[in-house]
């Protein structure tokens, strides 16, 4: 029975509703998108998906979550 299931790879993952509101406030603490975007080592476009959406790919919201946990130190 094992060797028919289907391991399914996640191609999605979503932000906590906290963790999304802390994303907004670390944004608003740079002057433009791209600088955010840099500092976190993803895309602007890919960050306003993000932001937009509350989820991205499982690699993006990794990225996103450790520079959260060091920015808040760890406390979020």
């Amino acid at each position: 029975m094992d060797a028919n299931t289907i391991v399914r790879k996640r191609k999605s993952e979503r932000l906590t509703e906290a963790e999304l509101q802390i994303l907004k406030g670390y944004r608003a603490g740079f002057q433009t998108e791209v600088d955010c975007a840099i500092s976190i080592g993803i895309d602007r476009t890919v960050l306003g998906r993000v932001i937009l959406a509350g989820s991205g790919s499982p690699e993006t919201i990794e990225k996103v979550r450790k520079v959260l946990q060091q920015d808040a130190g760890g406390s979020y």
